[in-house]
């Protein structure tokens, strides 16, 4: 025999069948059911897990716990044979769920995958609308702008987010690093840097990290 969760309640609260309500439930477990009315917590806790006397003192297991709740004559036993194997038509039913789940996942992916190709072709044909001549020319080659700047100042924009800054005699002296968010399509942070260092070299330079040329 099995206990669901309300006849439980019922065998904790209330030991001759009658209804209980939150507040005589303590009352209830102290006194009527366990016929002592001066227990004090410890001694409640000892009579649930195993109804001795209150001046008891032993280790608690829950399993003795679980079974002294329940009483002896109402302990659970599994037993594999009561499960119950899924029928053909229920194997099947969940095969079809799982492919149909997989197909949509995939499709999901596809489309992912067609609007970042989408978003890199739409950012490409933007940057080179942007460029010079020479510019240009550089990117067809390696997808790297050159960039000269009203100060005078030469820079280089790679596609790997990083800008390379010249010095005078045209040499690499440092890297900057000045970029949004790496989910931005790599040639819309190209053409973000280029206007950058088009309107306000400065403050590019205050906003970027620098490093080491590589």
């Amino acid at each position: 025999m099995s206990y669901s969760y309300h006849s439980t309640w019922g065998q904790w609260t209330d030991s001759d069948s009658t209804s209980m309500t939150t507040s005589s439930t303590w009352g209830q477990w102290n006194s009527d059911y366990y016929y002592t009315s001066t227990a004090t917590t410890n001694a409640v806790w000892v009579k649930w897990t195993d109804g001795a006397t209150a001046d008891c003192s032993y280790v608690v297991k829950s399993d003795n716990c679980w079974g002294t709740w329940f009483g002896d004559s109402y302990k659970v036993v599994f037993n594999p044979e009561q499960i119950t194997k899924p029928t053909f038509s229920q194997r099947n039913q969940a095969r079809i769920y799982r492919e149909e789940q997989q197909r949509l996942a995939e499709e999901r992916l596809a489309e992912e995958k067609r609007k970042v190709k989408e978003s890199l072709v739409k950012s490409k044909r933007l940057l080179t609308d942007n460029l010079t001549e020479e510019q240009l020319h550089r990117f067809e080659q390696d997808e790297c702008i050159p960039v000269d700047t009203a100060k005078g100042n030469k820079y280089l924009i790679r596609k790997n987010n990083h800008i390379l800054k010249y010095n005078k005699e045209g040499k690499p002296e440092a890297g900057l690093c000045a970029h949004p968010h790496l989910s931005v399509p790599v040639y819309d942070i190209m053409l973000a840097q280029l206007l950058h260092l088009r309107a306000n070299e400065e403050g590019l330079l205050k906003l970027a990290n620098r490093h080491g040329v590589n």
